[in-house]
């Protein structure tokens, strides 16, 4: 039997939207080290995570891409802006004399 509402992102759903797809959910449960999908094959599923420590494990592998992934991007950032400031460094001209 389906439980939707355990998982945060289909609970979030509009009933009727949940509603919708309630027929064609199922629970299944995956061992701990039983891949979800395999890269050779095509994908037919999707699985919504119900137990929280589930989340937790694979969260952290998640967790720790995006934080990688994010540090990446500031550091990019970085050195993208101190090379402008460089690069293109506007010319400061005297104020002139107001003419009489």
């Amino acid at each position: 039997m389906a439980r939707p509402k355990q998982n945060l992102l289909l609970a979030k759903l509009p009933t009727k939207d949940r509603g919708r797809l309630l027929p064609d959910l199922e629970h299944v449960h995956l061992e701990l080290g039983q891949p979800a999908y395999k890269s050779d094959k095509e994908q037919s599923h999707v699985y919504f995570l119900t137990d929280r420590r589930e989340f937790q494990r694979s969260g952290q592998a998640l967790q720790q891409s995006l934080l990688r992934y994010t540090q990446a991007l500031l550091t990019q950032m970085a050195q993208t802006a101190v090379c402008n400031r460089h690069r293109h460094r506007p010319a400061i001209l005297p104020l002139a004399a107001a003419d009489p």
